[in-house]
């Protein structure tokens, strides 16, 4: 009698489950790397929001002192995007939107004594506002499209107290 041939079994894998773990190895790898790509893009858009907040806080110190110390604020139109402030110190201070920055210049007639760009959100622009209320000039500055920040600088005779409203909150 005769018997059959044995079929020896080879180890090893076949096509079908090689092409199986090399559709899962991708999937994974596709879905790391959004994973990483999100992050990323997670932590410069935080990173973009501080450098504002805190450009913004800057701004709004510096804008109360040279309100405190200012003889005369000139604004040409509301619309503008200028504000010039001069200080009893005969120096004179200059609020400009550059780009996507608020920029600071300080001169003592025509020399330049410094100069400082806070940066802004993108597409912003600043409105400057006076108002005359109860013997107090109002000073406003509003920022459009309206984000989370707006400043409102309230001056009387000698352009003291200073208030300013930021996110609906009042602060000294």
């Amino acid at each position: 009698m005769t018997q059959p041939p044995k079929q020896c079994r080879r180890s090893g894998i076949t096509l079908l489950e090689l092409v199986g773990v090399f559709a899962i190895g991708s999937l994974i790898l596709a879905i790391s790397t959004n994973v990483i790509v999100n992050m990323l893009r997670m932590e410069n858009q935080t990173r973009e929001q501080v450098v504002q907040v805190e450009s913004v806080s800057r701004l709004t110190d510096q804008f109360r002192q040279d309100i405190r110390g200012a003889r005369e604020v000139q604004l040409s139109d509301p619309l503008s995007n200028r504000l010039l402030i001069n200080q009893e110190t005969e120096q004179q201070i200059e609020y400009a939107l550059v780009g996507r920055s608020l920029v600071r210049t300080e001169k003592r007639g025509d020399q330049r004594i410094s100069r400082e760009g806070f940066r802004l959100p993108r597409d912003t622009r600043v409105i400057w506002e006076r108002v005359e209320n109860n013997g107090r000039t109002y000073f406003r500055m509003r920022f459009s499209p309206e984000r989370r920040f707006a400043m409102i600088v309230v001056a009387e005779q000698e352009l003291i107290p200073i208030v300013a409203v930021t996110d609906g909150k009042v602060e000294p």
